[in-house]
Parts: C-alpha cells; sequence; structure tokens
C-alpha cells in the first residue's frame, strides 16, 4: 500500500523507510469517501489520474493527521515535503545526534510523548520517587550529563510515537520554536509544562512551527553585571564570556554569548517575561499594517510609466528597444493624431464603426486609465520584453483585460502607422548607400531570406500540419524578408505556416514583381526561384551547389565564402528583430492575428537604428 500524492514516497512495505510529519500521531493510510472523488483528483492534480475505491493517501497529508469532518481533503505537503522532514529511522539516529548543549532539552521534548508504561519504567530507572509527576523526571533528565542524555535518547527516541523526534529535531537543529513545549532549567526554579501538552499530548498544535523563531528574541539584554545561565557566564565589564562543558570552561565570541543569552531569557526565564515580549511583538504587528495602508496609497499609481525612465536611455533601449527617448516622442507624434478617436478591440462586437469615428467627433465616455504615451510604452514593452498580460497590469495598475484590449488595438495601429518605415528604395538611393563587400556584384537590389517564430501547437489536425516546420521540427509562422545592401530592411511578407517553402513564401507574396530589369538578388541555397527571377529579367545569385560525381574546386569554395561574407549582413538583421522577445518567444494561438502586425512594427523599429553595416 503507497500513498498517491506526487511527492510522497511512503509504502507500508518499508517501515522503516516512512516519513512521519509531527502532526501525525499515528501514521495510517487513508482512502476518500465516493462524494469526495473530485475534490482529492483536483488536490492530486495528476494528468489522467481518477481516484478510486483503491486511492489510499498517508496521514501526512491531513490537517489533522486524518480525514475528518470538515477537512476530509488532503491540503499537506502535495507537492513536496520540506527540506528537514525524514523518515522515522533518521529522524531518530539525527535528533541522538543534537548539540551537548541541546541534547537533554530534546531528551525532555522526546520523553513528553512516551506511553505511560515506559514513563514510569524511565521515573524508576532515574530512581524518581513514586507518585511525583512529570515535572521531576525532566528536571532530572535536564540535570544529566551530555554522553548520558544521548545515550538515553538512543534508546527512547525508536519508540516515541508518530514524527515526534522529526519535531524535536526540527526545534532543536534548526531553531523553530513549537506550542506547548516547555523546557526546564536545573539551575533555575522550574515552571509548570503546559498542562494541555502534557496532559492531553494528542492534542498539541502541531502546526506551530515557523520558519524560525527570531520573534523570541527581545531587543535589549538586561543591564547586569554578570549573568549566569545553564553553565554559561557572561562578564559585562571585561567583555568575556564562557561557559562550562565537562567541567572544562570554553570561551564565547560576542555573537554567541548574545545568542546564548536570549535563548535562555526567553526559554528558562519566568512567564512575565515571555508574556512581556509577546505584547511588544503584538505591538510591532499593528506597525506593519499602518505602514501597508500607506504604501498602497503611494502605489495607487503606476509602477512603471513613460516619466520614470525618460531620463535614462539606457531604460528606454531596456524598456522599448529605442535608442533614447527623442526616438519615442517622434512614434507617439505620428500615432498621436490617429489615436485620438480610435476604437478599442473588445471582441468580434468591436468590428462595427462607431458614430463618433465617422463623424470624426471627440470619444465620449469615461477618461483614460491609463494616458495614450503609456500606452504605447505598454505595447512597446510587449513586443521588447514580451512580459506577460497579468504582470504588465500590475506594473500599470490597471486589469489584465484592460491590458489586453490595449494590446490588440495599439499593435494594428502601429503596423499601420508606420509600415512606411519599410521602403523599397529605388536604384538610385541604394548605390548611395553601397557597401565594399557588394561591389563585386553591383545592381543587388535585396537579400533575401525567411526566419520562423514558434507559435503553440493548434489542436486540430489540419492546422497543424499547415503550420508544423520540418526545419524547426514544431508548429512555426514563417515570414520572408528583404534587406538592402546598407542593411535597411524594404520587405516583409505577410505571416505564412511553417510547412510552406522558401519558394511558395516569396511567389505567394509578389516579390519579384518589387524587381526591375537587370536587379541582382542574392539569397541562400534553399531559395530555388532562378526561374520565376528571370521572368521579370532579375538575376539570382546563390552559393554554389555540390553535385554527385563533381568535386567541389577551389573557385566554388572562394565564390561561396564571398557570399556568405556578403549575404551574413541580412543574418545580423534577423538577429536585431530577435532583441524583440515577442519574436522568438512562443506565440499562443490566440495571438496568432497579432503576429504580422507585431512583426512589421519590428521591423519599423529596427530601421530606426544604426545600420548594420558598417561604412564604406
Amino acid at each position: 500500500m503507497h500513498c498517491a500524492a506526487a511527492s510522497c514516497v511512503n509504502n507500508s512495505k518499508y517501515r522503516d523507510r516512512l516519513i512521519v510529519m509531527p502532526h501525525v500521531i499515528e501514521l495510517q493510510f487513508h482512502k476518500a469517501h465516493a462524494e469526495d472523488y473530485t475534490k482529492w483528483e483536483k488536490k492530486l492534480d495528476k494528468t489522467d489520474y481518477r481516484v478510486s475505491q483503491y486511492t489510499r493517501i498517508c496521514s501526512n497529508h491531513f490537517k489533522y493527521g486524518k480525514p475528518l469532518a470538515g477537512s476530509s481533503v488532503p491540503t499537506l505537503y502535495m507537492r513536496s515535503y520540506p527540506d528537514w522532514a525524514l523518515s522515522r529511522k533518521q529522524a531518530a539516529k539525527e535528533v541522538a545526534a543534537v548539540e551537548n548543549g541541546l541534547i537533554c532539552h530534546a531528551l525532555v521534548h522526546v520523553c513528553k510523548y512516551l506511553d505511560p508504561q515506559t514513563t514510569t519504567r524511565l521515573a524508576e530507572q532515574l530512581r524518581v520517587q513514586p507518585g511525583k509527576n512529570s515535572d521531576c523526571i525532566f528536571q532530572k533528565l535536564l540535570s544529566m550529563s551530555s554522553t548520558e542524555a544521548r545515550q538515553l535518547l538512543q534508546q527512547v527516541a525508536p519508540i516515541v510515537p508518530g514524527g515526534k523526534c522529526l519535531e524535536a529535531l526540527h526545534i532543536y537543529r534548526y531553531g523553530a520554536l513549537c506550542e506547548g513545549t516547555g523546557w526546564l532549567s536545573a539551575q533555575f526554579q522550574p515552571t509548570k509544562v503546559d498542562s494541555v501538552c502534557a496532559n492531553k499530548r494528542k492534542d498539541c498544535n502541531p502546526y506551530s512551527i515557523p520558519a524560525s523563531h527570531s520573534y523570541a528574541k527581545p531587543e535589549t539584554f538586561k543591564q547586569s553585571t554578570e549573568m549566569v545561565h545553564c553553565g554559561h557566564q557572561c562578564n559585562r565589564k571585561e567583555g568575556v564570556a564562557w561557559r562550562k562543558h565537562n567541567n572544562k570552561k570554553q570561551r564565547l565570541t560576542a555573537v554567541e554569548c548574545k545568542e546564548e543569552v536570549l535563548y535562555e531569557n526567553y526559554f528558562h526565564g519566568d512567564s512575565t517575561l515571555r508574556e512581556t515580549q509577546n505584547i511588544q511583538l503584538s505591538e510591532k504587528i499593528t506597525e506593519p499594517e499602518s505602514a501597508l495602508k500607506c504604501t498602497q496609497q503611494i502605489m495607487k499609481g503606476p509602477k512603471v510609466s513613460i516619466e520614470s525612465i525618460k531620463h535614462s536611455d539606457e531604460l528606454i533601449q531596456l524598456h522599448t528597444g529605442l535608442p533614447s527617448y527623442q526616438y519615442f516622442k517622434w512614434i507617439y507624434k505620428e500615432v498621436d493624431k490617429a489615436s485620438e478617436n480610435m476604437k478599442y478591440w473588445h471582441g468580434n462586437g468591436s468590428k462595427k464603426a462607431k458614430k463618433y469615428i465617422e463623424t470624426n467627433q471627440k470619444k465620449p465616455g469615461p477618461s483614460r486609465v491609463v494616458s495614450k504615451e503609456n500606452e504605447l510604452l505598454i505595447t512597446l514593452m510587449k513586443l521588447r520584453l514580451n512580459m506577460m498580460e497579468e504582470y504588465l497590469a500590475y506594473l500599470f495598475n490597471v486589469k489584465q483585460p484592460t491590458v489586453s484590449s490595449i494590446l490588440s488595438t495599439w499593435i494594428p495601429l502601429l503596423s499601420h502607422e508606420l509600415s512606411g518605415l519599410i521602403y523599397w528604395p529605388e536604384v538610385e538611393e541604394i548605390k548611395l548607400c553601397y557597401q565594399d563587400c557588394f561591389k563585386r556584384w553591383p545592381g543587388i537590389r535585396a537579400l533575401l531570406d525567411c526566419f520562423e517564430i514558434p507559435t503553440q501547437k493548434p489542436s486540430h489536425v489540419e492546422a497543424n500540419t499547415q503550420v508544423f516546420s520540418s526545419y524547426k521540427n514544431r508548429a512555426t509562422t514563417k515570414f520572408c524578408l528583404a534587406c538592402t545592401p546598407g542593411g535597411s530592411i524594404s520587405f516583409i511578407s505577410p505571416p505564412a505556416g511553417g510547412n510552406m517553402s522558401d519558394k511558395e513564401i516569396v511567389i505567394a507574396c509578389n516579390l519579384p514583381q518589387k524587381f526591375s530589369p537587370g536587379d541582382k538578388c542574392m539569397v541562400d541555397k534553399g531559395f530555388l526561384i532562378k526561374g520565376e527571377l528571370l521572368e521579370y529579367g532579375v538575376e539570382l545569385i546563390h552559393p554554389p551547389f555540390v553535385h554527385k560525381g563533381q568535386p567541389f574546386t577551389e573557385e566554388k569554395n572562394r565564390w561561396s565564402k564571398q557570399i556568405a561574407h556578403a549575404r551574413i549582413h541580412i543574418e545580423r538583421v534577423i538577429g536585431r528583430l530577435r532583441d524583440y522577445k515577442y519574436l522568438s518567444s512562443e506565440i499562443p494561438v490566440s495571438q496568432l492575428d497579432l503576429i504580422g502586425p507585431a512583426a512589421r512594427v519590428c521591423c519599423a523599429l529596427t530601421n530606426l537604428k544604426s545600420s548594420v553595416v558598417g561604412k564604406s
């Protein structure tokens, strides 16, 4: 019988390997009631897993160690156990290896959970008078030497029920606290152990173990010249601290002394000190609440805005990909007029033209939640960094549907308004910025190449066939790109499925018609479009092919290197496009209608930067 939780390895066949958490008295494997099957499946969160009458989950995953009314669904440690969780056998071994200063306290903690018969035998072994309460036994244990306490703990730890050894290990090894645990010191007047925990050990709250006990440390020390706590002695005037160990004095550093004093003040002091510290703690808890309210008032505005980053060109380039704030201002000026009365996209119902748009009137309704400058910033940040819409909504203090509407509206708007930056130049204009690496082939009009953007796999079989790329071995969207010898993008095709070849895309977008007779076009080996370009009088320049039975001569090798030296510039242009993370990350199927406009916007923004080709 094994536990069905994904993170749990408990199996009834291997009793020594069972992990028993502190809140469990006896580890058992429980089954679900028929009405709880669906709830258990949600908590287990396993793919294609169904809970049945044979499904078992161990006690560790239930709030009270077993399914009870109101808590019949497992909720604890469903993904993983904490790092300090060990098997019962390993926990018993580790707790017996606690350092000498705490071994007696660990022994007291473990012995509190022994059954009455074992407790009676322990009292006889310690020569405690019959009829004495458990405090006398604990006081006797605390007065033992570290060696004796360790030997006794090695005998007692394996028979302690449930995960109480693990609880003691977590408290005394990692410094966490547990409600209902009391410690007694041989040097001080003993305090009574919590009666609830002593008489009803099974009801001891196991969920009071926090991550650390820093909240138990008072801020100030008692102003005394000399303090002694369980063999620790600190002389404030001389600045020397030591503790007794095996009748020998060990020198302590100032930090160690401070920690020891704080530990003893809290655990071995009287209840008045602890109550005072708890009152101080409750007062400090209210301080962050008031500070949080003030912070919420301050953080009502956006956490990022164009006003907060416009002073730094580095921040502008990081968030938008633009060289400086001046470029941002120019783009906003270009789209400002068109964005005055634009209609935001809210689904298919947004296709109908509004009356205020047809009459060129001011848009009615409430004022903008986000300014137009920040809406432009949101769009550019999405293209540049590909942030999640939820995170953009958090940064600009709006809701996620608002961000989705902004992106669905602004990306097509920018694609339309900035399309003039993707310009097919004339031959005379190209000659003005002709580079040295192209002088061997005068008359080159464009360099062609294709790049692919990963997309989410469609659920429809036919659609998946159209977008599956054998080159990338996944679903992609493909674009054909042309750049001038000067390094500027002069053409980008509409998006196509990854299954289309380079030749099919060139023909589908009517790219050969843009050339003039006598032009030259440089491509890679995959563009088998020599015949299509000859119809328009265009010469195709490509690396030489290797034919079967014909050696690859030195002249062909030199020719191939020269073409690669010139054609590398379009690869560098595509590399700049990849700087926009939106074009290098997987595009969801729900956003495929935006991938074409987004690619055109990124090409236009890339043309605003300096050329990738150096000066002649």
